[in-house]
């Protein structure tokens, strides 16, 4: 037997990620797709779990310009990231209060795009504005990686990955040499978005593409930077039942919240499951999940994936998935799961 491969993982911290979840997620999707979606992308767990073979196009978007240039810099400048990070680790609350400044008031070329844009409309003619803006955007799109390397650093060494407090702990920079290095080759050709979440999903979306989104979870917003409100919630729910999109294969990553429950179940299969919740000073505490599917999830609830298909996994010791809520109102139509 060949030699198992080992998937690429996130290569930083971050709240909400989704890798201990991968095993729940990914009985859900096709073993194949044309395209796949990771919307709110985060720490990016499946676009780099499902790697390069998964599908021809892959798109990965969040909304946090500076997390899509740390991926874009991982991407296409390990080297230089690299290199721009050799001063790790940090240990010293000084450090990393340089790190948070230089965010907070360093240079993104994304900060006078729409101006710049603007200018270009009023003052070229038509046929040179068009050449224009499609620099001012190609310029925008350019990783960064001194902020690449700050933005990394601010989240590193912040209490929960949440940024914006010192925590103080240490790298092991060995291993993360290997995560950087397996995150760059499963990131090659993955198409790299800073757009909302709908606008992507509306300009990538064709029938059969996967899309998978774990927008921030309801009453947890504060804990993500751009905010997520009740409202984005909503439009997100209304987008993916568009007629254009509804032929796509949707997963999506929710906590068992009665508000999306109710938005989300005249529609959709919801499906669910408890885990551990290390966060909780309750022993044996579980934390309950959902996954929200436009199919019909039956079939490949709890099959079994091989090492080949998941080799992060070594035991089949996980919970079992169970369907909680079918759909009371059905769209004009419903993607339909390929059998294998």
């Amino acid at each position: 037997m060949g030699e198992v491969r080992r998937i690429a993982k996130p290569f930083f911290p971050w709240v909400g990620g989704k890798l201990f979840l991968l095993p729940y997620i990914f009985q859900l999707l096709p073993r194949r797709a044309p395209r796949l979606l990771e919307v709110c992308g985060g720490s990016g767990a499946v676009t780099l779990g499902l790697g390069a073979g998964y599908a021809p196009l892959r798109v990965y978007n969040d909304l946090n310009a500076d997390l899509a240039n740390l991926f874009r810099c991982a991407r296409d400048r390990p080297l230089a990231l690299l290199r721009e990070l050799d001063f790790l680790p940090l240990h010293a609350r000084a450090d990393f209060e340089v790190v948070l400044r230089f965010l907070n008031h360093g240079y993104d070329p994304n900060d006078f795009l729409e101006e710049e844009l603007q200018i270009a409309e009023e003052y070229f003619p038509p046929m040179d504005r068009q050449e224009v803006k499609k620099l001012l955007v190609g310029r925008a799109n350019l990783p960064d990686v001194r902020r690449a390397a700050a933005y990394y650093l601010s989240i590193r060494y912040s209490y929960s990955a949440t940024g914006n407090s010192f925590g103080g702990r240490s790298v092991e920079l060995r291993r993360f040499l290997g995560l950087l290095r397996r995150a760059s080759d499963a990131l090659r050709g993955v198409v790299v978005e800073s757009k909302d979440c709908c606008d992507v999903i509306r300009q990538y979306a064709r029938p059969g593409a996967v899309i998978y989104a774990d927008p921030p979870y309801l009453d947890a917003e504060e804990m993500y930077t751009p905010s997520f409100a009740l409202q984005d919630h909503v439009r997100l729910h209304d987008c993916l039942c568009a007629p254009a999109v509804w032929d796509s294969h949707i997963v999506l990553s929710y906590n068992s919240h009665p508000g999306i429950l109710n938005l989300f179940a005249p529609e959709f299969y919801i499906v669910g499951f408890e885990r551990p919740n290390p966060m909780a000073r309750q022993e044996d505490a579980k934390y309950h999940e959902l996954l929200v599917t436009n199919f019909d999830p039956s079939p490949m609830l709890n099959r079994q994936l091989s090492l080949l298909e998941l080799p992060t996994m070594e035991s089949s010791d996980r919970p079992e998935l169970r369907i909680l809520s079918v759909p009371t109102r059905r769209l004009h139509q419903v993607w339909d799961w390929p059998q294998d």
